[in-house]
């Protein structure tokens, strides 16, 4: 039996949720260590890998597998490194984009799952 929640939508939403969740502690780090002295700012590095990782060639061991998709999003993991000092006008830009991200994942996650309960009450 197929696992429904392993699809590949609700594994790149799960990702782009947690990838948020640890982008909005940093920025919020960021902001709170304005004044600090020799603080440097970290910044999520997550999308840039996923890219990458995409362009890697796959080898295929069965001609059923698909060299995309599933395992490239769960082997990707973010990291933080360090972006010099902090700049309260960059952050308030990344806690945007990252509030703008969470919303339309949020959002799509919803429309997955209504889309599922739809299912399973038809029958």
């Amino acid at each position: 039996m197929k696992d429904i929640f392993g699809d590949i939508g609700f594994l790149a939403l799960k990702k782009g949720l947690e990838v948020g969740a640890l982008r909005h502690n940093v920025i919020a780090q960021n902001i709170a260590n304005l004044s600090t002295p020799e603080y440097l700012a970290g910044e999520v590095v997550f999308e840039e890998l996923l890219n990458l990782e995409s362009k890697l060639p796959a080898t295929l061991t069965h001609s059923a597998h698909l060299p995309t998709g599933r395992s490239q999003i769960e082997r990707v993991k973010p990291f933080i490194s360090s972006s010099g000092t902090v700049d309260i006008d960059r952050e308030m830009v990344r806690l945007a984009k990252n509030s703008i991200s969470w919303n339309t994942y949020t959002q799509l996650l919803s429309l997955k799952y209504k889309m599922l309960l739809s299912a399973i009450q038809r029958r």
